[in-house]
C-alpha cells in the first residue's frame, strides 16, 4: 500500500513538475509577444551548430537536468546563489542554442531568456554586496557569457534576435556598474 501510495505520489509530482515548465514556457513566450510560427525563420543553422558544439560533452540538456539546476538553485541559500547565477545563466543558455539546434524553438527561447535572466540575477547579486565585501567580484562570470551571447546574437535573425538583443542590452548598464564597483575596489586594494 505505502509503495502505491509513493509511487502515486512521484508521479503526480513529475506531472506537476512538467506542467509548471509548460505554463512557464507559455507565459515567457506570450510575455515578449512570440508565438510559434514565429521562430521558424529565426535561426541560422550553422551558426548555431558551433555554439552546440563547442560545448558537446560539457553539458546535459535534458528537461530533468535543466529542471532539477533550478531546484538546486531555489533550493540553495543567498550566498550560493550568487555563485551558481552566473553558471547557471551560461548553462540554461548553451541549453537554448542546443534546443534551437535540434527544432525545439519554444523551449530554446525559454532558455535563452532564463539563462539571461539568472545573470541579472548574478550581476545584482554582485552590486549588492560589492560595496560591502570585495569577495563578491570573485563571482563576475568570465569572458565566456559575453561571447556565448554575441554567439547566439549571430546565430539568431528577426524577432528572436530583437528580443535576445533587447534582454542584452536591459543587461548591460547593471554590468557595467558591476564591473565599476568591482574595478575602484580592487584598485583601492593595490
Amino acid at each position: 500500500m505505502r509503495v502505491m501510495v509513493g509511487f502515486f505520489l512521484f508521479v503526480g509530482l513529475c506531472i506537476a513538475g512538467l506542467s509548471t515548465y509548460h505554463a512557464s514556457i507559455a507565459g515567457i513566450l506570450k510575455k515578449i509577444g512570440m508565438v510559434e510560427g514565429d521562430f521558424s525563420l529565426g535561426v541560422v543553422t550553422g551558426e548555431m551548430q558551433k555554439i552546440v558544439n563547442s560545448a558537446k560533452g560539457e553539458l546535459k540538456c535534458d528537461l530533468p537536468t535543466r529542471m532539477s539546476g533550478a531546484v538546486r538553485y531555489l533550493l540553495s541559500g543567498d550566498q550560493k546563489q550568487g555563485e551558481l547565477a552566473f553558471r547557471m545563466g551560461e548553462d540554461r543558455m548553451r541549453c537554448g542554442a542546443e534546443l534551437f539546434y535540434i527544432g525545439k524553438m519554444s523551449e530554446g527561447m525559454y532558455e535563452l531568456i532564463k539563462g539571461m535572466g539568472y545573470l541579472k540575477q548574478g550581476y545584482t547579486f554582485v552590486s549588492e554586496r560589492a560595496l560591502v565585501d570585495r569577495r563578491a567580484c570573485d563571482y563576475l562570470p568570465s569572458i565566456d557569457a559575453d561571447i556565448l551571447v554575441r554567439e547566439i546574437l549571430t546565430a539568431t535573425t528577426g524577432k528572436i534576435h530583437e528580443i535576445i538583443w533587447d534582454e542584452w542590452q536591459a543587461q548591460a548598464s547593471l554590468r557595467r556598474e558591476v564591473e565599476e564597483v568591482c574595478l575602484s575596489r580592487r584598485m583601492e586594494l593595490r
